[in-house]
């Protein structure tokens, strides 16, 4: 089985000098890893592998999303 190709984004700052890094978490009622906090971001869709030529340009549209 192979890994689906996903985008992720890492949204940091700096608060009394230290980093803070967003999380969310997952709805508990999730049959995958619910109630798990994760880093934003999602599987990309075939509408943007289609859309885009390159696959980092494709992670990009799915990370805005």
């Amino acid at each position: 089985m192979q890994p689906n190709a996903a985008a992720t984004v890492l949204i940091g700052r700096e608060n009394n000098e230290q980093l803070e890094v967003l999380l969310l978490r997952r709805n508990r009622k999730l049959a995958f890893a619910g109630g798990l906090w994760v880093f934003p971001g999602g599987k990309i869709d075939s509408v943007e592998i289609a859309e885009y030529t390159d696959e980092l340009a494709a992670a990009r549209a799915a990370a805005v999303r």
